[in-house]
């Protein structure tokens, strides 16, 4: 039995239909919270059941929370307004800093031989989307290696079955995929505009010296003129 599975599946399940719906889809910010709640709990719940310690369930909620966070964070103008004062994190963390402390709990885990379980929930957040303060312009790139390391780091636990983890919506393979794509047209785009900029400055270089050796040639043609005459 794979227990990250069963503990928390479901919470995968309820973060893609989140993921794909309209804003127009979701129910309003206090149904929501309220309903997310208690799919947190029912995680909780079962990775005590599975024997989980109180810690590792800890750990993987507060990955699970910091992810939902994020994906309400992204709707619009009504859920943003409400989760900014009523983010899960404060209800179960007492904390409003999950973009930092997810990674800081994340590089923790990374450290004890003993928590690959554990690590493996932050690394599916990381597959369902989750950036935290890799949202910055750039740090996609960052946090895609990071990703990459991650996983060679979990190579030696057992696989998993993203289809029985997430039977709705897309896999979290397309999810980075996608990420992957658009840093490949990122440095594609990054190549151009460099590339452009070095013929450009090559042409301006040339154009001066152009200039420059006209500008000689006639000095030395006016010499000659000036010097001719009577």
């Amino acid at each position: 039995m794979d227990r990250v599975n069963e503990a928390t599946r479901d919470c995968f399940d309820v973060i893609i239909q989140l993921r794909q719906k309209e804003a127009s889809q979701v129910p309003p910010p206090e149904k929501l919270s309220h309903s997310l709640k208690g799919v947190v709990d029912e995680v909780l719940r079962r990775a005590a059941a599975l024997g989980f310690s109180h810690q590792d369930a800890q750990d993987m909620a507060y990955a699970l929370v910091a992810l939902l966070d994020e994906l309400v964070l992204g709707k619009s103008d009504q859920y943003r307004q409400f989760w900014m004062t009523h983010p899960l994190q404060l209800h179960y963390f007492k904390e409003n800093v999950a973009g930092d402390g997810f990674f800081v709990r994340l590089n923790a885990l990374r450290k004890d031989p003993h928590s690959a379980e554990v690590l493996r929930v932050y690394y599916l957040c990381l597959l369902f989307g989750f950036q935290g303060h890799y949202r910055i312009r750039g740090g996609e790139l960052e946090l895609l290696t990071l990703i990459d390391t991650v996983q060679k780091e979990l190579e030696r636990a057992s696989p998993f079955d993203f289809s029985v983890l997430a039977p709705h919506g897309e896999r979290p393979s397309e999810v980075l995929a996608s990420a992957k794509r658009r840093v490949s047209l990122l440095a594609m785009s990054l190549g151009a505009v460099a590339l452009a900029l070095l013929v450009y400055g090559g042409f301006l270089l040339s154009l001066d010296r152009s200039a420059s050796a006209m500008i000689h040639e006639i000095d030395l043609h006016l010499t000659k003129i000036t010097g001719a005459t009577p």
